[in-house]
C-alpha cells in the first residue's frame, strides 16, 4: 500500500508480510534517486524529480508474481516511450501498460 502527500513523499506501508517496495532499473529518470525498502518494513521516500517511477516488490517480481506500480510525479502527461523497454516479462509489461492507462 502506498500513501502520497503534497510534498512528493510516498510512504510504502508493510501491510502484508513478505513484501518490499523498490524502483526498477531503467524505469526512473537517470537523475532520480533509486530506492529499495527492506522486506516487511515501511519505507518513506521523497520523489524529487518529475517523471514516472516504476516500482516493484522484488521477491515477488523475481518469482514471476508481478506486483508493480507506476508513480507519476509532476506535470508529466505520458510516460516516455522508453519506459517499458527494459527487461520485463510479458506479464510485467502487461501490468505496467494497465497501470499507465489509468493515469
Amino acid at each position: 500500500e502506498a500513501v502520497a502527500n503534497q510534498n512528493s513523499a510516498v510512504k510504502f506501508i508493510a501491510a502484508n508480510k513478505g513484501h518490499n517496495a523498490e524502483t526498477i532499473d531503467d524505469m526512473i529518470r537517470e537523475v532520480a534517486e533509486a530506492f529499495a525498502g527492506k522486506i516487511n518494513e515501511a519505507i518513506e521516500v521523497t520523489l524529487a524529480e518529475p517523471g514516472f517511477y516504476g516500482v516493484k516488490c522484488n521477491p515477488h517480481f523475481a518469482m514471476g508474481m508481478v506486483m508493480v506500480m507506476v508513480i507519476a510525479v509532476g506535470d508529466a502527461e505520458a510516460a516516455p516511450e522508453s519506459f517499458l523497454e527494459g527487461r520485463l516479462s510479458k506479464k510485467a509489461k502487461d501490468k505496467f501498460e494497465d497501470a499507465l492507462s489509468g493515469l
